[in-house]
C-alpha cells in the first residue's frame, strides 16, 4: 500500500476550520496563549506522515546560516518539501490553517513550514537566540 492511498487529501486539504476551531477553542488560545485539540488530524493522514517519516534519512539539525551547533541542539531532522505526497498535503493544510487565522485574527502569516525531528535518548534543543 502506498503512502497516499494512506491518506485522505480531501480531509488535509479542504477543513472546515470555523468547525474545528470554535469559539470555546479561540477562548481558550486567547486566555492560555495555546489551545489542545485531541485527533485534529484525520488518523489516516497521521499514519500517513509517520510511515513517511519513517522512511526519511534525517541529518543533524542545524542553526540560521547553515552552521551545525551541537552544544545547542542534537536532534536530527527532514524538512517537509510541497510535493504531490503526503507532506505537501500537510503543508497545504497548515497553509489553509494560517490563511484562516490570518481572516480571524488579521494575522500576516504568509508561509509555513515544517520538519520530522528524531530526539534520541539524552538529544536535547537548547534555549538559544539565531
Amino acid at each position: 500500500m502506498s503512502l497516499l492511498s494512506l491518506a485522505d487529501p480531501a480531509a488535509l486539504k479542504g477543513p472546515d476550520w470555523p468547525a474545528l476551531l470554535d469559539a470555546a477553542v479561540l477562548d481558550q488560545w486567547a486566555a492560555q496563549g495555546y489551545w489542545v485539540l485531541d485527533d485534529l488530524l484525520p488518523q489516516p493522514s497521521l499514519a500517513a506522515l509517520q510511515a513517511h517519516g519513517a522512511s526519511l534519512a534525517l541529518q543533524p539539525a542545524r542553526l540560521t546560516g547553515a552552521q551545525l551547533q551541537q552544544t545547542i541542539r542534537s536532534d536530527r531532522i527532514h524538512w517537509l518539501e510541497a510535493d504531490a505526497g503526503i507532506s505537501g498535503a500537510y503543508l497545504d493544510w497548515l497553509m489553509a490553517l494560517a490563511q484562516w487565522l490570518n481572516r480571524q485574527f488579521f494575522l500576516g502569516i504568509q508561509r509555513v513550514e515544517a520538519h520530522f525531528a528524531e530526539y534520541a535518548p539524552g538529544a536535547f534543543y537548547a534555549l538559544h537566540r539565531d
